[in-house]
């Protein structure tokens, strides 16, 4: 089963994705590296869920990014999987 990525924000070599096809609850994939490194990151409340190979210091800016941006991306997620 296959899920489209949606980059719904770019900042300082971070792409910030949503999952076409993903599961509840509302949450992002943040990758930095290409896609060698990657954290998912729920939205509501925003708070690491899982960390794949992004070193310490990257996740800690992908949390800043997701925080200051948490109420696009909530709006993102909403319109993205709207039924």
């Amino acid at each position: 089963m296959g899920y489209s990525m949606g980059t719904v924000l770019r900042v300082d070599g971070f792409s910030v994705v949503i999952r076409t096809r993903d599961h509840e609850p509302p949450h992002v994939h943040v990758l930095c590296s290409g896609d060698e490194e990657e954290v998912v990151i729920d939205l509501l409340p925003v708070g690491v869920r899982e960390v794949r190979g992004m070193r310490s210091r990257h996740v800690v800016e992908a949390v800043e990014i997701v925080e200051d941006e948490v109420a696009y991306l909530i709006d993102c997620w909403r319109e993205i999987h709207e039924d």
